[in-house]
């Protein structure tokens, strides 16, 4: 019966990401990403996180497929909020989607663009607090609980040095 349970949630993820991709992306990015997290899911421990490996590097491809291409709303779509970033090396609080779209280009900044970029799934690394993106956790991403769904908890838009 698990193993029944467990190749129907896997044939439900593999729908989904088919579903996210379809079109967004050009077909060797997409696939390349897919198949790297199908080929590496054995291998990556994520368990102080709780999140299931497929499911999170499926949403660290949909993350670097958003920022590649720059599209906010998707974006905003799968924020965490309120949370705070750093604008004009100020902290402020960003409530809403209306506030990050605002903000978008100080918040989503090169430093961030390139954590995104740099991040593979193998070098994933998590604690109980979510899963790091970046070497010093310029993004981190949790599995809300309440809404059932992978979102981005914080991010850390000042770059460390």
């Amino acid at each position: 019966m698990m193993v029944r349970k467990k190749l129907v949630r896997q044939l439900f993820i593999f729908g989904f990401t088919v579903f996210l991709f379809s079109g967004c992306v050009p077909d060797s990015d997409k696939n390349d990403c897919i198949k790297n997290v199908y080929k590496m899911k054995d291998e990556i421990n994520l368990r102080n996180s709780g999140i299931d490996p497929v499911e999170a590097g499926l949403f660290l491809c949909e993350i670097k497929r958003i920022v590649r291409e720059n599209l906010k709303d998707q974006l905003a779509e799968i924020m965490y909020y309120p949370q705070s970033v750093f604008v004009d090396d100020k902290m402020v609080m960003i409530e809403n989607k209306e506030e990050f779209f605002h903000h978008y280009d100080e918040i989503i900044n090169a430093y961030i663009r390139d954590a995104v970029e740099k991040q593979t799934f193998s070098d994933l690394f998590s604690t109980s607090e979510g899963i790091m993106i970046g070497e010093y956790g310029a993004i981190w991403i949790i599995k809300n609980l309440d809404i059932g769904k992978m979102q981005i908890f914080k991010i850390n838009n000042r770059q460390v040095n």
